[in-house]
This record gives C-alpha cells, sequence and structure tokens, in this order.
C-alpha cells in the first residue's frame, strides 16, 4: 500500500556540474514567472500523472527549443531506473515549498529572461534543491541507524516521515471537512468563555465581520475553489470590482505573504507559508500557493491569529490563549463532544472531570465488558527539531510527550504511561467511579487521541506500542494478569470526525476497527503468513508501519458527516473570488 519512491537530484542527471552553484542562482530568474511556476507545481497532488510520471512532467516543463535537452534528461532517467530499479519522482511538495520560499526572501530585481533559459536554470534550480533535501534525509538515515533501542525499520520510517509527513500525504476533501467543523467547534467553546469576549470582539474588528459565521464565510469560498478545481496546477482568487471589492481584497490580504526574512536554516517548516498561504499578483487577483495550506488556515492557523491578536491585548485582557485552546478546548471540550455525539447510546460512560480517581482519563466508556479509555494530546514537534534531521532528537520530543518526561528530579506521566497505570486501576478494582465490571472478564482497549496531522506518521503507533511492552513488563513484576489489555492505538481527531457516523451507527464498530488495525500492523502475525514473493513480503512489511488514520483509508470508504452538513452549508456562500 505504501510507495516508496526515490526523489530524482541534481549528480544523477548533470554529472558534470556542481549542484551547489545552483542553489543560489534564483535570483537569475524573474519574481513574477517563479511565482506562476512555484504554486503550478504545489498545485499537484502526490498521485497526478505530471508528479508521478517524469516523462509526462518533462514534456509539459521544457518547450520546443528544449526539445533535444528534455530528451537527453528523460533518456538519462531511463537508464537510471534501469541500473538502480528504483522508483523516482522529481517535483514534490518540499522542494517546491522551499523554492516558494527561497523567491519570497529574495530581493532579485532581474525582469526578463528567454523562456528556453528559464525553463532550464528553473530545472537546475530545482535539482539542486532535491539533492540539498536529499543530504538532509540521509542525515536522519545515518542518526537513526545509531539508535538500538528499537528495531531500525521502525526508527527509519519515524525518521524520515516526520518532516514531511503531513504535506506529502492526506486528502485534501477529508482535511478540508475536519478543518471547517474544527472550526466551528472553536468558535462556539470560545463565544460561550467570558474570559475570551474582548480577543474574539478584536479579531472580528480585524477582519471586519460581524460573528464567526462572516468570518467562515468570507474564508470558505477560497477552500471551496481548491476542492472544486477542475484541473490541477495554479488556483486563482480573481475578486470582482463591486461595492464589497474593497472589503474583499482587505480581507485576503490579511492571509496573503509578501516578503519572508528568510533564516540560515532551508527549513523551519514552512511556518511563513502556513500562516499565509495565498499571495497577491495584481490588483484584483490572489493566488494560492498551497492547496493544502489553505485549507489548513481555516483551523490550524486560527491559533496564529488568535494568538497574535491575544499579544497586543491590554495586560487586563490578554488571556492564557495557549492553556485554552491546546488544553481546555483540544484535549477536553471538542474530544468531550465528538465522544458524546458517537456513542449515544446507554453506554457508560465519564468525562475527565467526572472522575475523581488520581490518574483517571480524559474520557472514559464501558460497554458491557469492552472499555475504551482516552487521552487526549494535542502535541506538535518543534519546527527546528524537525528541521534538525537528527533522530534522536525525534525519538527524545516523542518520548517526552507521549511516553515520560523527566527534568532530572522529578518524572511525568504521558499518554503512555497514563494509560497504562490506569488500566492497572481497573484490573486491581480500585478505580472507584465504576464497579460493575469483572477485572478478569473486561477487555481494556487504550487509546491516545491527538490533534495534529503533524504526528499522522509511519512508524509511530510501532513506537508507541514498544512502550506499550515496556509498561506491561512492569505490571507483570507485580502480579497483575495483563492478558486483557489491548495494545495502544493512537487516533487523530480528524479520524474520528470524518467516520463519526459511521461508528456512530453501528456500521463501523470500534472495538473491531481496533483488533483490525493492531493485527495489520503486528510484525509476528505477519512473519506467520505465506508470501507468493519477497516484494509481498516486504511490502506487507512496510505496510504495517502505517498510521490508524492511513489504515482507515485504505480499508473504508468515508461519508461526509451529517454534522458537517447541519453545521457547515449554510456557512459556504458563492464565492466572490
Amino acid at each position: 500500500m505504501l510507495k516508496r519512491q526515490e526523489i530524482i537530484d541534481f549528480d544523477k542527471i548533470f554529472k558534470d556540474e556542481d549542484y551547489n552553484e545552483y542553489l543560489d542562482k534564483i535570483d537569475d530568474l524573474p519574481k513574477p514567472l517563479l511565482i506562476k511556476a512555484s504554486t503550478f507545481l504545489l498545485g499537484f497532488n502526490s498521485f497526478d500523472t505530471f508528479v508521478q510520471k517524469h516523462r509526462e512532467l518533462l514534456s509539459k516543463w521544457f518547450g520546443k527549443e528544449n526539445n533535444a535537452i528534455a530528451n537527453e534528461i528523460n533518456q538519462t532517467i531511463n537508464n537510471y531506473i534501469k541500473e538502480s530499479g528504483h522508483e523516482i519522482i522529481i517535483i514534490n511538495p518540499r522542494t517546491s515549498l522551499t523554492l516558494f520560499e527561497n523567491l519570497l526572501s529574495s530581493d532579485n530585481t532581474t525582469e526578463t529572461i528567454k523562456d528556453s533559459d528559464f525553463e532550464l536554470l528553473l530545472f537546475k534550480i530545482y535539482l539542486a534543491l532535491n539533492q540539498k533535501l536529499n543530504e538532509n534525509d540521509n542525515s536522519i538515515s545515518e542518526t537513526a541507524k545509531k539508535n538500538k533501542d528499537y528495531p531500525e525499520l521502525i526508527n527509519l520510517s519515524i525518521g524520515m516521515s516526520l518532516p514531511t509527513f503531513d504535506i506529502t500525504n492526506y486528502d485534501i476533501t477529508s482535511v478540508f471537512i475536519s478543518q471547517v467543523l474544527r472550526a466551528i467547534y472553536l468558535f462556539e467553546f470560545l463565544e460561550e468563555h467570558k474570559e475570551s469576549k474582548v480577543l474574539l470582539s478584536e479579531f472580528y474588528k480585524r477582519f471586519d465581520v460581524n460573528g464567526y459565521k462572516q468570518y467562515l464565510g468570507k474564508l470558505l469560498p477560497i477552500s471551496g475553489s481548491i476542492i472544486t478545481a477542475k484541473k490541477q496546477g495554479n488556483i486563482n482568487l480573481v475578486i470582482k470590482e463591486d461595492n464589497d471589492f474593497e472589503s474583499n481584497v482587505a480581507f485576503l490580504e490579511k492571509l496573503a505573504v509578501n516578503h519572508i526574512v528568510y533564516e540560515n536554516e532551508i527549513l523551519k517548516d514552512y511556518l511563513n507559508l502556513r500562516e499565509n498561504p495565498i499571495v497577491r499578483i495584481d490588483k484584483n487577483v490572489f493566488q494560492i500557493i498551497f492547496p493544502l495550506f489553505a485549507i489548513e488556515k481555516i483551523f490550524n492557523g486560527l491559533y496564529f491569529l488568535l494568538k497574535e491578536i491575544n499579544d497586543n491585548l491590554t495586560e487586563e485582557s490578554k488571556i492564557n490563549l495557549r492553556q485554552l485552546i491546546t488544553f481546555d478546548f483540544s484535549e477536553k471540550y471538542i474530544l468531550c463532544q465528538l465522544l458524546d455525539n458517537i456513542f449515544r447510546k446507554k453506554y457508560f460512560k465519564l468525562k475527565g472531570i467526572e472522575m475523581g480517581s488520581p490518574g483517571a482519563p480524559d474520557y472514559y466508556i464501558r460497554n458491557g465488558n469492552k472499555i475504551f479509555i482516552f487521552e487526549s494530546k494535542d502535541i506538535l514537534i518543534n519546527a527546528k527539531i524537525k528541521s534538525s534531521y537528527d533522530f534522536s532528537k525525534y525519538e527524545k520530543a516523542l518520548r517526552e510527550k507521549l511516553y515520560f518526561y523527566n527534568n532530572g528530579k522529578n518524572e511525568q506521566a504521558k499518554a503512555v504511561r497514563q494509560l497504562m497505570n490506569f488500566a492497572k486501576q481497573l484490573l486491581t478494582k480500585t478505580f472507584n467511579e465504576d464497579k460493575n465490571y469483572k477485572p478478569n472478564s473486561i477487555k481494556i482497549y487504550p487509546i491516545i487521541i491527538l490533534h495534529n496531522r503533524q504526528l499522522d506518521i509511519s512508524g509511530l503507533n510501532n513506537l508507541i506500542n514498544i512502550w506499550y511492552e515496556w509498561e506491561l513488563e512492569l505490571l507483570k513484576s507485580e502480579g497483575i494478569n495483563v492478558s486483557n489489555i489491548r495494545k495502544i492505538t493512537i487516533i487523530n481527531i480528524d479520524t474520528l470526525l470524518i467516520f463519526q457516523d459511521q461508528i456512530s451507527s453501528g456500521i463501523l464498530k470500534l472495538d473491531k476497527l481496533l483488533n483490525e488495525y493492531q493485527n495489520w500492523i503486528d510484525k509476528n502475525l505477519i512473519e506467520k503468513k505465506k508470501f507468493k514473493t519477497k516484494k509481498d513480503y516486504y511490502s506487507a512489511i512496510e505496510d504495517s508501519l502505517v498510521s490508524f488514520n492511513m489504515y482507515m483509508s485504505i480499508r473504508y470508504n468515508w461519508k461526509t458527516p451529517k454534522e458537517f452538513a447541519d453545521k457547515a452549508y449554510s456557512l459556504i456562500e458563492k464565492p466572490s473570488a
């Protein structure tokens, strides 16, 4: 199911030249042409033939004057594929985003260039960036292999996917639906809290709207232009010159990027472009830089917008925004709202605030002898760590956020240990809020809910299961029967949002999904199977590293949630762009 492809770099094609010479040649290309070319490349998803078939890419990249060069490049790539046996691609979101950041940080004044010269120079610059990024990947590989605490394949999978997985593996429509629903949830939450009244008032004032529905009504047409685009490539937002022209332009200007003060590091997780996903190219024309970032501006971008406003409020009006959004909203409010919607039947349910037992989870459900315990974590990996290309730093960050944190004096349990500690309470019958079960007959399903696609990466659940096994051994050493504790599953909140109706109706049963997934990623079960070829075996091993969200997308079709139709359709107006 997983498809591994090599991003071909400069040295594979232009063997007699030094790629370093082209890393700084972006100033030789006119900025308007570069913007158009970069956004064009970013407008294609990874499954399009323009991306997957190098011959098609070359035929569209080069014009007639460069036909001979294009044919020579095509033959060189074909020879490399034959010799190496690798599948290759040329364009990819990471390089395209880096190219765009470079051009926005440039002060070049080049105005004209021959089309044929532009095509070839841009191609060489692109491949040079590919090579630079491939060198970063090699650094990850080297550091991953040095770690002996975990299987090398898991290390490599996490190391190679953490920096970029969120921008290369996604379904744009499902991301759109979850972003809209989460944004509505957040606005509803903020409007219920008196402490955020001033903040919301200033937010609405900044965007010249009378409430969140009008704000989303202005923002969603941008996403609509992406979802309904008939072809991939450049996506322009053309503003009608009517009575709302000035207000619409002013609204979009607040979301547009003009220039980047670039730092020495080649990547900082594209934070500038995530915050400002469009660029103005004419009086009444804006262009979407990267469709995914424009979609994720709906919810993910809200925190940064609110933070900027909150930072400029008076001391009396400022609130602890990070605590309010990441803990009170993400880890408590939206999880409870969603699980309440999904499990409406007469299950025994408890929210975290309803449980007085120390170490109680964020949500507890018992259906007969099946117990689901949820720990909710709205966490991110720092952009500097992501761009370090050092697996030891990745592992440390993941361990401290999901297993335990030790500051040298005290040790604080995180999701994995929290769940296992609570499982111990259930098995020793010391959980006071629910006494109507028998420890020897229950099945405990520990679940970690994550709130950002950044950690929906290959290998992470496999790593979590290693930590789970370590904790299991500790419980065994205390004489506790652990046979009824199922392995821990990481579920992204987006997956629950998208599949909520199918789970709620019983079409999909959560316990069966969890069992199926854990069997899918269980290497021991794979080893017992018979495969026709070694290729099939290795493919199954690689597939065993997928996240729960990826597994669901492979195995099941999702349907638009009724909640989306009820809450969002009325906000989606016909775009003025």
